[in-house]
Formats: structure tokens, C-alpha cells, sequence
């Protein structure tokens, strides 16, 4: 499956799950059925852990609600999901996995921007050739130009923390 066909079919499934949630079943007919397994790279080691950690206890939480309440449309869930160590080249290989050996029904994106760039179409990653580190310090620059400087905006228009932020702002000198 190619790259962008990938992401297309994880924008449509990550749609599915929205309206899905709408339709959350009861009780012990959804523990009669196949679970709804979801998959996705987790963020577990790496500078990116900490913020990964409190979404995958948030997710796992969600995990647990949804299955006491019958599941998500009659059928229980499961999460599959696997460290990306915070580092984008982990994802296909991770991705892969997910469609290919564990079969999962939805796929949702890593954590953060910069892992979430392998998913990504073509028409929306640099130019071929580009140095990722050079492209993470152009879109952390942009994104503090758009707030104006104001480093908790800039981390929200990233999707990172703020001292994930910090530590990339130090990690590439900029002030």
C-alpha cells in the first residue's frame, strides 16, 4: 500500500472511530464479538516520553470506560500499540506492523508532529533530500513567528508540550 493511500485510509478510519464513538453500545453483547483493535505508535522512550506516557494512560482509561459501557457499536476495544522511541523513523516500520501482522480495524497517528511526518502525503513533507532536523527547527520557528513568541502557543500549534518545546528550542540554539 503506498504512502499515501496509508494515509488516506487513516484519515477515513480515524473518521470512523469519531462517529463511531456516537454509537457506543451497552452491555454483554459486546463481549461476545471481535474487538474493534485500534493501533498506533506511542511515544514510551525517547525525549517525547513523558507527554506519550499521559496519552497512552489517557487513551488506556478511555479503553477501559468504553468497554464497562457495552464497547464501541456493540463490540469491545482493544489498543495495539507499540513504542516509536519519538523518533519518525520507527513509524512505517510500526504502521506496517499494525495493518499488516495485527490486522488492526483503526489506526490513529503518533504523538506529536515531527513522528507523525512518515504519515504524512508527499504534498506535506519537505522536499526529498531535506534534513528533518533542518525542517523540525524551520517548523518550531514558524510556529513561535505565528504566536507572536509566545512559546505555550507555539507548543500548542505543534502539538507538544512545552517543555518538549524548550528542550527543542536548547537541543537547536534558537532564542
Amino acid at each position: 500500500m503506498s504512502p499515501a493511500n496509508r494515509v488516506r485510509l487513516i484519515v477515513g478510519l480515524l473518521a470512523v472511530l469519531a462517529a463511531g464513538a456516537v454509537f457506543v453500545m451497552t452491555g454483554a453483547q459486546a463481549q461476545d464479538k471481535q474487538p474493534i483493535k485500534i493501533g498506533f505508535g506511542m511515544a514510551l522512550t525517547g525525549p517525547l516520553a513523558p507527554n506519550g506516557k499521559q496519552a497512552l494512560l489517557g487513551m488506556q482509561i478511555w479503553e477501559e470506560e468504553t468497554n464497562a459501557k457495552g464497547g464501541l457499536l456493540g463490540r469491545p476495544v482493544k489498543l495495539v500499540y507499540y513504542d516509536d522511541k519519538s523518533s519518525p523513523s520507527e513509524i512505517p516500520g510500526i504502521y506496517t506492523k499494525l495493518l499488516d501482522v495485527d490486522k488492526v480495524d483503526l489506526l490513529i497517528a503518533p504523538y506529536g508532529t515531527v513522528p507523525t511526518a512518515p504519515l504524512m502525503p508527499p504534498s506535506a513533507l519537505p522536499p526529498r533530500g531535506t534534513d528533518l532536523a533542518q525542517w523540525e527547527k524551520s517548523m518550531i520557528e514558524q510556529a513561535l513567528r505565528e504566536a507572536n513568541g509566545n512559546q505555550t502557543q507555539a507548543a500548542q500549534r505543534l502539538g507538544v508540550s512545552r517543555d518538549t518545546l524548550r528542550y527543542r528550542l536548547k537541543k537547536f540554539g534558537i532564542q
